[in-house]
């Protein structure tokens, strides 16, 4: 019997995990960073992002080229901004999300 409580207390914190949880903080470590509308160069550019802004990384696609997109948003917003080149950031998976939050 308590070995099913605890498997279903454990069933219902994974399905009412935060949407957030892969997801980690970002700092854009070159002087301008353009934000793009998709996972190329080529597509609009929506936004540009100045050197230590730090934005929230929703995930990362390495592109057919191979150079690797991040998807980002603002901090405090909810929707994707838009993707960046990966290599204009400093991010990792271990960087607390909630660290300046």
């Amino acid at each position: 019997m308590r070995v099913a409580l605890v498997l279903a207390l454990l069933v219902v914190c994974f399905i009412s995990a935060p949407a957030y949880a892969m997801e980690w903080l970002g700092t854009v470590k070159v002087k301008s960073l353009r934000v793009h509308t998709g996972r190329d160069a080529s597509t609009p550019v929506v936004k540009a992002l100045s050197k230590n802004t730090k934005v929230i990384v929703e995930g990362q696609k390495r592109a057919r080229s191979g150079k690797s997109w991040c998807g980002i948003r603002e901090r405090m917003k909810g929707s994707t901004l838009g993707y960046v080149d990966c290599d204009g950031m400093t991010h990792s998976m271990t960087q607390s999300l909630y660290e300046s939050l």
